[in-house]
């Protein structure tokens, strides 16, 4: 787009502990925010470039794969996909992957108990209800009392049967009345619950029931709060502790349930970084939704400066050792003919490659794309092509990723165990945030970690590569030290079982980024206002 200045009444809001840098003078001091007439400018050339004047810490990143991600050796890309193989090959490597992990610790937790498949559940209840019938009648006939025929037996005369107590290791499926079916919709015998829903909308309801599905067949769950159906997504591979009912073999009572993150090691404890006896942290900052074309330029450009040390404190932004930006970064018109517009496209995405070349030249960047950006949509996706930010692909410091992302983090001495950092650009929490009662992202995200699954609702109803059978692509093999989620309505963050959580906030509708201290892994909201646009 063609350069425009916006000179902005300006203000940061940064966390308690970073001093608020004020430039010039004022009276109206506050701790936590500033105001100042700031230059903001878009343009991507001129005199006023940008130049890394400031000593920034330092951290090491290693990464694995073409787009930077790798889960269980796994490379994500696209010349590594498999188009010609079944998507249930994609659900059946899931399950099969999970049982190795639970057949370790099914005899710690439930010692004892015999692990079956969901036929043979059935098949033994069958039999243990014909056994007991038998053997009444076979009593009844021994004492001379009238006995009921073979044909003639009720159900009432097995309900005293106890069936017995086994472990069963299956995938969670939803019978879900207000999910979108894309061929009844399509012959126009469905509810039309696609249409009626549409975007951001939840399919659960009241009366969803839920199943467990293994390679030899499926069993109904009985109602009960062990494991109810709005706390789960399809594709969620559990262990269950159950048992059939003589009088419904198909059916089970859940009397407890393991989920992966029971079954596998929490994350590790958090290494030594080599200035953790040191005062100053070293941050990580996350930043999505950037969405240029749809957002206010002059927050665009608070964001740059405050990178930059130009606004706030210099010696903050000098701490910030890298840039993760997850994914939405451009606005892009919609398919329909209506809204299509190509020129749009082109000069959002110019100005895209003219924000990144700057940023990138201040300190490493890692560009992660989304479901808005110009890349293959299936999960998980490449990386956006290096043709399309010709300017910002020429910085050595910007490296285009894929989505989602597995990074090592390692101090500058590069001798302490490195911090995982996982995370996706949000479609994988939006997703399975429509499949659950629960309408906090950040519980959600936390279910996927407790899952051990980015995305168990792919392929379901979010789009992803088939899978050969060779691995679970978007699987989790180990609890992260940290697990963020891109482009999420607001910020939340906390910790569970030694991992930190955290909500990235979509930029375009809260002006605000995410600090993540690599020393403590603490993690903090950054607001970018201004008060003239």
């Amino acid at each position: 787009p063609a350069a425009r200045l916006f000179m902005a009444m300006a203000s940061v809001s940064l966390p308690p502990y970073l001093p608020a840098y004020v430039l010039g003078s004022g009276d109206s001091a506050n701790s936590n925010s500033r105001e100042k007439d700031v230059l903001v400018s878009l343009d991507g050339g001129g005199d006023d470039e940008y130049t890394p004047l400031l000593k920034r810490a330092c951290l090491h990143i290693n990464q694995s794969g073409d787009s930077g991600v790798r889960f269980g050796g796994a490379s994500t890309s696209v010349a590594a996909r498999q188009f010609t193989v079944q998507y249930s090959s994609t659900l059946y490597t899931r399950l099969h992957k999970a049982k190795a992990k639970f057949e370790s610790a099914i005899p710690k937790k439930w010692p004892g108990v015999p692990v079956k498949e969901t036929l043979a559940v059935s098949s033994d209840a069958t039999a243990a209800q014909l056994a007991a019938v038998d053997a009444m009648h076979q009593a009844e006939e021994a004492a001379g009392t009238q006995s009921a025929t073979q044909g003639d037996r009720k159900d009432d005369e097995v309900t005293e049967v106890e069936t017995e107590q086994v472990v069963v290791i299956a995938l969670v499926a939803k019978d879900m009345r207000l999910r979108p079916n894309a061929v009844d919709d399509a012959v126009g015998g469905g509810a039309g619950a696609t249409k009626l829903l549409g975007a951001g909308k939840k399919f659960v309801h009241d009366e969803d029931g839920l199943f467990l599905d293994d390679d030899t067949g499926r069993l109904r769950v009985a109602e009960g709060d062990v494991l109810p159906a709005s706390k789960l997504t399809n594709g969620v591979v559990v262990a269950v502790l159950c048992r059939a009912r003589a009088t419904a073999p198909d059916v089970v009572d859940v009397e407890d349930v393991m989920f992966l993150g029971d079954a596998t090691p929490a994350a590790p404890p958090r290494p030594m970084m080599a200035d953790d006896t040191k005062d100053a942290p070293t941050y990580v900052m996350l930043v999505s939704g950037l969405s240029l074309g749809q957002t206010n330029p002059a927050h665009i450009g608070l964001l740059l400066d405050f990178v930059a040390g130009s606004v706030g404190d210099a010696a903050a932004a000098s701490r910030i050792a890298r840039v993760i930006i997850a994914g939405n970064s451009v606005a892009t018109s919609k398919d329909d003919e209506t809204s299509a517009n190509p020129d749009s496209d082109v000069a959002n995405l110019a100005a895209l490659d003219a924000f990144l070349a700057r940023l990138a030249a201040l300190l490493p960047v890692d560009l992660m794309v989304g479901a808005e950006d110009p890349a293959p949509y299936a999960l998980p996706q490449a990386p956006v092509h290096a043709c399309l930010l010709p300017a910002a692909s020429a910085v050595p410091g910007l490296n285009r990723l894929g989505n989602p992302i597995s990074l090592e983090v390692a101090s500058d001495d590069d001798t302490s165990t490195p911090i995982t950092i996982l995370g996706h650009a949000g479609q994988c929490v939006d997703d399975a945030w429509r499949y659950l009662a629960e309408d906090d992202r950040l519980e959600v995200l936390a279910s996927t970690l407790r899952w051990r699954h980015l995305a168990p609702t792919a392929p379901d109803t979010l789009v992803c590569h088939p899978n050969d059978g060779s691995d679970d692509v978007l699987g989790m093999e180990a609890a992260p030290h940290v697990l963020f989620a891109g482009n999420q309505p607001t910020f939340a963050t906390r910790e569970e079982a030694g991992t930190r959580l955290v909500c990235v906030p979509a930029f375009a509708s809260t002006s605000s980024a995410v600090l993540v201290d690599m020393r403590t892994l603490e993690a903090h909201e950054v607001r970018f206002q201004s008060h003239y646009s």
